[in-house]
């Protein structure tokens, strides 16, 4: 149930408001994406890892999915992000992978970032 719903908030509920918010407040466009376009082609059972630096705190979550659609995206954020009350399962449910913290919770890390 949970990977459904995660399905439809992720790729489906939260996608136009992703997309108006990077084009509107941004004007954002996308260069080269016929490259991802041909790797999403030619791989599509296949995981990707995109390196995005940090440089803005919302849009950050954003543009990789949007790059993407509609595969699946999941993204590594600090512990402290799905700790907040109220929203912390909503985080988790658009696909943030919380950081471990020791090495009990890197197995759980490690088991999660391999299942996915």
């Amino acid at each position: 149930i949970w990977e459904v719903c995660s399905y439809i908030f992720q790729n489906i509920l939260s996608m136009p408001i992703k997309l108006l918010y990077i084009k509107i407040k941004f004007h954002h466009k996308f260069i080269g994406k016929e490259k991802i376009k041909e790797f999403k082609r030619n791989y599509k059972k296949e995981s990707i890892f995109i390196y995005a630096n940090h440089t803005q705190s919302f849009a950050d979550t954003f543009i990789p999915s949007l790059a993407i659609y509609p595969k699946r995206n999941f993204f590594i954020v600090n512990p402290e992000n799905i700790s907040m009350k109220g929203i912390g399962w909503l985080v988790e449910l658009l696909g943030a992978i919380p950081i471990f913290k020791d090495i009990k919770s890197a197995k759980n890390f490690i088991k999660i970032m391999t299942y996915h």
